[in-house]
């Protein structure tokens, strides 16, 4: 890949190379575009890919070879795929060119020529296929494929797409995430990209409350989690899904759709809860707990045929005014008795 649409040339340049000989052959030493590379060994049968930037390193972008075709966790390992990638340091030019591939020795084993009529900066690579060079989608680690040529049909029970439903409960005015979990049962390493259309329904009491449908992209991976919802009131709900398009004939649809009943809970304040539970509460069994729980949002509540009034705690002034009055009319009362005499 001469040119990436993906990421910069930096980062996202890289070679393959695959040995059709007999023998395992041992590439120390070994150049491409004139530069090295690091030293492996390609079996028999395999492919190896030489990155520009395998695992990203210390420069302001977070792209790489392992970050766009692996796992992004950056380390390459078989969590990645399921063949060999190392890191070499040549520079491909963004035009006409020929590369080479020489040996320990110097001596030239392969080359490689292009031109820009074709995987320049279109998110495609040069191929060879059937001894032709042509641009197609990259398939690194696997038999190369041209965009011209027919893809092979899917091997019989390639693909069988389930959909579950993921939640049980959730809170009014709330927003619910991942309603679903759409898994590939028939998953392989490097399956290619595929996206998949899930329509669903919210009932409430039978009623239609709220439907939509979402689009997922599987991007190497079993399974994955989608949907979301804001329910607007609280109660039993009833949820829906059904996978309706995927690029290919899944081989079980008896599991593309799924229902759930789902529990709605009222998002309430604390002041109601607290009046809930005591109107919900017999008057015998009132606790005093719950009382003053009541009593501090300062207003009445009630239980049964019972109505209890806040209770206020008087200020400091009127305690001391309250003080100072009974002052003066004890000093009035010893004056008048004081008189009688």
């Amino acid at each position: 890949m001469y040119n990436p649409g993906q990421c910069d040339d930096y980062d996202c340049e890289w070679v393959e190379l695959y040995n059709d000989e007999n023998l395992t052959i041992n590439l120390s030493g070994w150049t491409i575009a004139n530069k090295s590379f690091d030293n492996v060994n390609i079996s028999v049968g395999e492919y190896l890919i030489i990155a520009r930037e395998l695992i990203d390193g210390t420069d302001a972008d977070n792209e790489s070879f392992e970050a766009f075709w692996g796992n992004n966790d950056r380390v390459w390992n078989s969590l990645d795929g399921n063949y060999t990638a190392v890191d070499g340091n040549f520079s491909l030019i963004n035009g006409n060119n020929i590369i080479y591939l020489n040996d320990s020795g110097g001596v030239p084993i392969a080359n490689a020529t292009y031109d820009t009529s074709a995987a320049n900066g279109d998110n495609n690579t040069w191929q060879l296929v059937n001894e032709n060079w042509c641009g197609g989608s990259p398939t690194p680690g696997l038999a190369n494929a041209c965009a011209d040529e027919e893809e092979p049909p899917p091997e019989e029970d390639q693909y069988d797409l389930e959909l579950e439903v993921k939640i049980q409960n959730a809170t009014q005015n709330v927003k619910a995430k991942n309603l679903f979990r759409l898994t590939n049962l028939d998953y392989k390493t490097n399956q290619p990209y595929m996206n998949v259309t899930v329509e669903f329904i919210v009932k409430l009491n039978d009623d239609v409350e709220y439907e939509d449908e979402f689009t997922v992209q599987f991007k190497q991976t079993k399974s994955t989690g989608t949907g979301n919802w804001t329910p607007q009131s609280f109660g039993e709900y009833r949820l829906c899904g059904k996978i309706t398009d995927a690029p290919f004939e899944d081989n079980d649809e008896g599991n593309n759709d799924a229902c759930e009943d789902i529990t709605v809970y009222e998002n309430k304040t604390a002041f109601e809860d607290v009046q809930e539970n005591i109107t919900n509460t017999t008057e015998g069994n009132v606790s005093i707990t719950e009382k003053q729980n009541a009593a501090k949002n300062g207003r009445d509540y009630t239980i049964g045929n019972y109505t209890w009034a806040t209770k206020t705690t008087p200020s400091t002034a009127v305690l001391l005014f309250v003080f100072v009055l009974l002052i003066l009319v004890v000093s009035l009362l010893l004056t008048a008795a004081g008189t009688k005499r």
